[in-house]
């Protein structure tokens, strides 16, 4: 058939078009087709005739051959070129043609990967892969072109927009998962994927701004309870259906990118970073729509499935190098970012699934410390340190500290993460010298069931509760009082042989100011214990979580652990040494009665019985007294001495053993107390003697008289 010309020696669209109606054979009609592609079209009807041909020429049947995939390629590249001028009057029939060619491809990709074994022409495959490139340029060009001028007020355009988003997004997909098994040169498909997810997300973006939901948010009390009110309310549910398709295709592509390698990096990157805008733009309309938990969910078992890969590797390995290390902690460190963002936004939403969450970061804590147990094995330990653990105490952090979540909900986490003494954890110790299986086995084969008893993980616990105390100056009041309830965690898990063994022998790395910010200094697990508790103190001082911390002084100052004994010690000291002097005197007041209440109830002066324990912790907190602190406490043994001299000798008897320090008191008072001593034992002496003659001495305080002058002249002779 003969194409009429136009004087510029353009084929006429119309004499084309029957041209291409009267071709009965596909490979004729192509470049009929093509021809479309070089006209300069300005006149709405000429446009109207083009896209109706585009339409009607369209197979929608089965795949026929490489002929048929090169026809609607054509079609394609031809409706690129003109949908921005047809958006304004064709764009319904723009958008029916994307809907058929998204639904076209997505089942021919799946019948292609069904008949990979018939093993598919080369030609065809490549004039596929050519066809979907196509497509999803088509696509970006139309987010793209939507994005400049949203659909707003029209139900049957947003509907058809809503099922092209979809058709179009689930192609992008099945190329991700698919379009390898078809053709191994398909490295282009990455590339494009990511031009429409781009697309994608500012064209949410521009929906946002067109309809203003966060406007409409706001305003949402005075329209009885809707988000909107009137005629915008399709306009702002269109907004949203795109947002949440949007989401959950990114999210699957996420997911699928994740599990392609490296060759994905750019796809998973855009994936991820998109959700992320996604929902930031609708924080408060969209949760609603999309399972943000589902979201978190995904990023966390990427993160671990992550971490154990990493794990394997480096424990086949004789030693890790530190930079490598940190290389294969990026990507963990990827979907914890996101997490965090994301639960950060959602924090109600995150709260439901707070034991999956804490269970990742309780996870990655354990590892760093297991790593930490071998020197071969510390360049990992560093890694995590420094590029994970951070991110992942912060997603804690951020759920613990979110101004969202009520005081009952943080509790809840708090008692999930670590319980009272007794209830759950195992005390088993943890050891890594089986050298048959990987030794972080145990600690990945957890879950929110069995996390809570794994003694795997409570070394880990141990950990992240000092991180929490270590923080504790960034923490909001209710939190630091959650904090200090469960300071007694701390002491119930240090008696456990693994943990305490630990706290012993191993170092903890900790970045250090005194050296450059690329080196790590490795300070003893003990100082890092006391550093932390320390550092809570201070903070709890003026909060009313102090009352909670100075009932846990009192009530483990004779603990039956000799390292929690120590640290109670230790911190005993520390606040003597900065407490207000009202603060100090009612303090020792305290401890002084509970020695003589002590002495009452159990007289007995063997080394490990309560009264000689008390006077040890106090004698070694008078140590970082001041002078008129031990005055004080020497004076309430000795000058109360008449009205109950037998309870008063046991517990001045008990002080003179543990060393309270004379050399501490005031010279007059150290000059009285020696005369005082000196002279009490020459009397007692000849006392004591003629009553053993006697036979008269009796009772319980027999050897508390007995032995009570001889200790005081030692003590006073040591003193002078």
């Amino acid at each position: 058939m003969e194409i009429i010309k136009r004087p510029g020696g353009e084929a006429d669209v119309q004499s084309l078009i029957k041209a291409i109606k009267a071709s009965e054979v596909l490979e004729n009609r192509i470049p009929l087709i093509s021809q479309l592609g070089d006209l300069q079209i300005t006149e709405a009807s000429e446009l109207a005739s083009l896209v109706e041909c585009l339409l009607s020429f369209w197979e929608d049947s089965q795949c026929s051959g490489a002929s048929q995939c090169a026809l609607n390629k054509t079609i394609l590249l031809i409706a690129a070129k003109y949908f921005e001028l047809g958006t304004c009057s064709h764009l319904q029939q723009f958008l029916i043609l994307g809907i058929k060619a998204g639904m076209w491809c997505n089942k021919h990709v799946h019948m292609e990967v069904l008949s990979m074994e018939d093993s598919p022409e080369e030609r065809h495959s490549d004039i596929f892969l050519q066809l979907i490139l196509e497509d999803l340029s088509f696509c970006s060009a139309a987010f793209s072109s939507m994005a400049k001028n949203p659909i707003l007020g029209e139900k049957a355009l947003m509907l058809s927009f809503e099922q092209f988003i979809s058709e179009q997004l689930h192609l992008t997909r099945a190329s991700i998962t698919d379009i390898k098994k078809i053709h191994s040169a398909s490295s282009e498909v990455p590339k494009v994927v990511q031009v429409v997810l781009d697309a994608s997300v500012k064209l949410c973006r521009a929906y946002s701004q067109a309809v203003k939901w966060h406007c409409d948010l706001a305003d949402q009390d005075t329209n009885e309870g809707s988000i909107v009110g009137g005629k915008r309310a399709d306009d702002v549910a269109h907004a949203i259906n795109i947002a949440a398709c949007t989401v959950g295709n990114l999210c699957k592509l996420g997911v699928l990118a994740a599990a392609g390698g490296g060759t994905l990096v750019s796809v998973l990157n855009a994936s991820w970073k998109g959700v992320v805008t996604i929902l930031q733009l609708g924080k408060g309309v969209l949760s609603g729509s999309i399972d943000i938990r589902e979201i978190i969910l995904s990023l966390i078992s990427l993160s671990v499935e992550s971490l154990r890969r990493t794990a394997e590797a480096w424990f086949l390995k004789e030693t890790i190098d530190l930079s490598e290390a940190k290389r294969m902690c990026l990507l963990v460190k990827f979907y914890l970012i996101n997490t965090v963002r994301v639960t950060s936004m959602y924090p109600i939403e995150a709260f439901s699934i707070y034991k999956e969450i804490t269970q990742c970061v309780l996870i990655i804590t354990s590892l760093r410390i297991l790593l930490s147990k071998e020197i071969r094995q510390r360049a990992g330990s560093e890694a995590l340190y420094e590029a994970v653990e951070p991110t992942s105490f912060c997603l804690l952090n951020t759920l613990l500290n979110s101004t969202d979540l009520v005081e009952d909900k943080k509790f809840e986490i708090m008692d999930w993460l670590f319980p009272d003494e007794g209830k759950t954890i195992s005390r088993h110790p943890v050891h890594i010298c089986d050298t048959t299986t990987n030794p972080a086995d145990e600690i990945f084969s957890m879950n929110c069931e069995t996390v809570s008893s794994a003694g795997a993980l409570l070394l880990g616990r141990f950990i992240l509760f000092l991180n929490l105390l270590k923080n504790s100056p960034d923490s909001r009041e209710e939190l630091v009082l959650g904090i200090s309830r469960k300071l007694g965690f701390l002491l119930d898990t240090m008696v456990n042989e693994d943990v305490y063994s630990s706290v012993l022998v191993l170092h903890t790395p900790d970045l250090c100011a005194s050296v450059p910010s690329t080196e790590l200094n490795w300070q003893p697990m003990f100082d890092f214990v006391l550093h932390s508790l320390k550092t809570f103190m201070i903070v709890a001082a003026s909060n009313p979580a102090w009352q909670e911390v100075e009932f846990f002084l009192l009530k483990n100052i004779i603990h039956p652990h000799f390292l929690c004994r120590e640290i109670i010690t230790e911190l005993w000291c520390f606040f003597i040494r900065h407490a207000n002097a009202e603060v100090l005197d009612s303090i020792l007041d305290t401890l002084c009665s509970l020695l003589k209440v002590i002495a009452l109830s159990e007289p007995a002066l063997t080394p490990l019985c309560s009264l000689r324990k008390i006077a040890r912790t106090l004698c070694n907190i008078l140590t970082s007294a001041p002078q008129c602190s031990v005055d004080q406490v020497y004076s309430s043994i000795t000058d109360d001495y008449i009205s109950s001299p037998h309870i008063l000798s046991a517990v001045r008897l008990a002080l003179l053993i543990e060393g309270i320090p004379l050399n501490s008191l005031s010279d007059q008072r150290k000059r009285l107390s020696t005369q005082r001593i000196i002279s009490a034992y020459h009397n007692s002496m000849e006392k004591n003697s003629k009553n053993l003659e006697a036979g008269t001495l009796s009772g319980s305080f027999c050897g508390v008289v007995l032995g009570l002058p001889v200790v005081a002249l030692s003590a006073a002779l040591i003193s002078r």
